[in-house]
């Protein structure tokens, strides 16, 4: 059977994107708050807030990060990793999502999105 790894998140920024070098790369992190909203059994509204961290790499995310900050709203699509590291003699295990594609969400104004040079249909950035 074949195996599928692929994410959809949409969410917002919960700080400014970070870039960094990463050896011979790049990769520029943030978390993602994805917020779960339900009524209870009583009637009461719940939410539960996940904050999700997002991996760019290899320079890409320096293409987006122009265009998002803390608070942004954009659709994640990308893959979920786990990684596995040693800390002081017990084994932890780390997972984020590696994003392909970065879509942003928050509505700009006609002329901003013109002197970005985006068209006029949406804000559509690739990180793959």
């Amino acid at each position: 059977m074949p195996n599928l790894n692929r994410v959809f998140l949409i969410g917002h920024l919960g700080a400014d994107p970070e870039t960094k070098q990463a050896g011979e790369t790049t990769v520029t992190k943030f978390n993602l708050a994805v917020t779960d909203r339900w009524t209870d059994k009583a009637g009461e509204k719940q939410e539960h807030t996940n904050w999700i961290p997002i991996a760019v790499w290899n320079g890409k995310g320096e293409q987006v990060t122009p265009y998002i900050k803390k608070g942004s709203c954009v659709l994640v699509e990308g893959a979920i990793r786990v990684s596995k590291y040693d800390d002081a003699g017990t084994t932890r295990y780390f997972t984020e999502v590696v994003a392909t594609n970065i879509t942003f969400l928050d509505k700009k104004p006609v002329e901003e999105q013109r002197s970005l040079g985006e068209s006029t249909g949406g804000r559509r950035k690739k990180a793959s």
